[in-house]
């Protein structure tokens, strides 16, 4: 009885520590974290997004432009060009973010109010490039979201381990970066992009 009590402790403290779970209330620091550190946060991440099914998979060309033929080019373009210039505007219908290369704006993001499953990609032509779906626990985190190539592929997958730390996967789970802040970081804390703020 005894070996078994000695057995079974062991298989539940192993069950524990491997059972780590990320806390969306922990502060962590990407550039401070040691590498080993990032690695196994990135591997448990993958884990997670594996496991996840509420989200579609790969859409057809059809049935993308079919859902979104309203946002496939940006009506409005030009002010919110503007608007994601200054790096950050909330209005009462959307939040607005610029994605910057140096000090070029590349792309912009938008979250309507009223759709805030989904967030919108454009480049600064106005041309709809990506869509976000977003979890349905959404916003509570820890939530994800994949996000679609015009033509339906999935592009890559997000996960948001808090309003900090938004963690990106490429479609088969190759880690890309991770958010902290304004700057995002390669797995070894090197600053790749930098973006204005963004509610999501």
């Amino acid at each position: 009885m005894k070996k078994l009590f000695i057995l079974l402790s062991i298989f539940f403290f192993q069950l524990s520590v491997s059972a780590k779970v990320l806390d969306a209330n922990v502060s962590y620091d990407w550039i401070s974290m040691a590498q080993s550190d990032r690695e196994s946060m990135v591997s448990e991440i993958v884990s997670e997004l594996n496991n996840s099914d509420c989200i579609p998979d790969n859409l057809t060309k059809k049935q993308f432009n079919n859902q979104f033929k309203d946002q496939l080019k940006d009506k409005e373009n030009k002010l919110h060009y503007y608007q994601a210039k200054l790096k950050f505007l909330s209005t009462n219908d959307y939040n607005i973010s610029g994605f910057f290369k140096g000090n070029i704006l590349i792309m912009y993001a938008i979250q309507y109010r009223n759709d805030i499953l989904h967030n919108y990609y454009y480049d600064v032509l106005g041309n709809l490039r990506f869509v976000d779906y977003v979890s349905y626990n959404y916003p509570e985190f820890p939530y994800f979201s994949k996000q679609y190539y015009r033509d339906g592929k999935v592009a890559a997958y997000f996960y948001y381990l808090n309003d900090n730390m938004q963690f990106i996967f490429d479609d088969k789970f190759k880690f890309k970066g991770v958010w902290q802040n304004k700057s995002m970081y390669d797995l070894n804390g090197k600053v790749v992009l930098t973006r204005g703020e963004f509610n999501y």
